[in-house]
């Protein structure tokens, strides 16, 4: 899983998938940060900004051999997967 932040504000990430959540280290501007997943189920992102919103991607089905990309953009969170 790669999680990337295109927007200006840090922004502290929670990925939700099956039963499991993985809460991220706060995510500055132009960067990322990358974590492993076993097994096969949908996941979820949900970005916090600073100010206590959040956004959040649709649930994006992965696999093992799957690369789930999460691109925060400021106003949406953008899920691409890849083989």
């Amino acid at each position: 899983m790669i999680v990337q932040n295109d927007s200006e504000p840090s922004v502290q990430v929670t990925a939700y998938w099956g039963e499991h959540e993985k809460v991220l280290q706060p995510i500055k501007p132009c960067a990322r940060q990358t974590f492993k997943v076993s097994g096969e189920s949908a996941i979820v992102f949900v970005a916090t900004r600073p100010d206590g919103t959040q956004v959040r991607n649709h649930p994006m089905y992965f696999t093992a051999a799957t690369t789930i990309t999460a691109i925060f953009t400021g106003n949406a969170v953008e899920v691409t997967s890849a083989l």
